[in-house]
């Protein structure tokens, strides 16, 4: 794989937390895959013990999301969101707009694909309870995507009604 960034599709703790200097951001409708709390994060949100429901991707009709273009040295960026992603990205297309732009997009695991939201906060609040990873814990997680995807005006049913729910169930956020 040629290891030039030009753009990321964040959909996840990227948009909010990319761990990188940033040069651009604009939302973008990622096609053909759509957000699942699917990835039960081990490393970064969460442990083995308390997993921390995080954004995967599977099949779909699409989501909305970020394209991050990333400033700096293109190739230090790939190698520590390679590092930090523990993975090799897809391309994907993503509109931005009325344009489409060429984007790697890292997908996760979607072990917890098809849990409900019932579920998602029962892992979630276990999660907040074990005090969550070194990035943070599922609700800073939520909260994150939840409100970056508000600030730029982009709605997704799944995280309204996910981080509603945990927002409920912790009595009002964390």
């Amino acid at each position: 794989m040629v290891r030039r960034v030009h753009w990321v599709f964040a959909y996840g703790s990227l948009m909010f937390r990319p761990g990188f200097d940033v040069a651009e951001v604009r939302p973008g409708w990622l096609r053909h895959r759509r957000r699942v709390f699917g990835h039960p994060s081990v490393r970064n949100w969460g442990t083995r013990a308390c997993p921390a429901p995080t954004a995967s991707l599977v099949a779909g009709a699409g989501t909305w999301g970020l394209v991050v273009r990333p400033g700096g040295d293109a190739a230090e960026v790939f190698d520590r969101l390679v590092e930090r992603e523990a993975s090799e990205p897809e391309v994907g297309e993503v509109e931005v707009d009325g344009d489409v732009v060429v984007a790697y997009v890292w997908t996760m695991g979607s072990e917890w694909a098809d849990r409900g939201i019932e579920e998602l906060v029962e892992a979630a609040v276990a999660n907040v309870s074990c005090g969550g990873g070194p990035y943070g814990n599922a609700w800073d997680y939520a909260d994150g995507v939840a409100t970056v995807l508000d600030r730029h005006g982009l709605v997704d049913p799944l995280v309204v009604s996910y981080h509603a729910a945990l927002a409920a169930a912790l009595g009002g956020g964390r």
